[in-house]
């Protein structure tokens, strides 16, 4: 499954395993354990297979990733960020080991506009 787009306070998502998009508000989105220390976000299950997908977020401890502006690059910005709203809306702890989303202005160069949307055709790399 991967993460599609990033509204204010609505995600898309699409499921690997049945190829099936659909959106849900960050408010039904937790965290993997009950205590939230281990700033690993879950999603809710697919409504059509059950596929229950797991989102990592970036710690200070991780290496650059390694083919700056890929698609799999610009997937852990959104995870990211999506991690950082969640933190602010209360529904996780900040957690000293993740990192800091990036900032809009770094944000802005894989992103035009105001949505955060993966296009899985664009695979151009990014300067840094």
């Amino acid at each position: 499954m991967s993460i599609q787009a990033l509204e204010n306070d609505t995600l898309e998502q699409k499921c690997n395993a049945c190829e099936h998009i659909r959106c849900f508000k960050y408010k039904d989105i937790q965290s993997a354990s009950d205590d939230e220390h281990t700033g690993i976000i879950v999603l809710p299950a697919c409504v059509k297979c059950g596929a229950i997908e797991y989102l990592i977020p970036t710690t200070i401890y991780d290496e650059p990733h390694p083919t700056i502006g890929s698609y799999g690059h610009r997937h852990q910005i959104m995870v990211d960020v999506l991690h950082e709203r969640l933190v602010k809306k209360k529904q996780l702890k900040r957690i000293k080991r993740i990192a800091k989303a990036p900032n809009k202005k770094e944000i802005a160069k894989y992103f035009p506009g105001k949505t955060l949307r993966l296009q899985e055709d664009i695979m151009e790399e990014h300067d840094e």
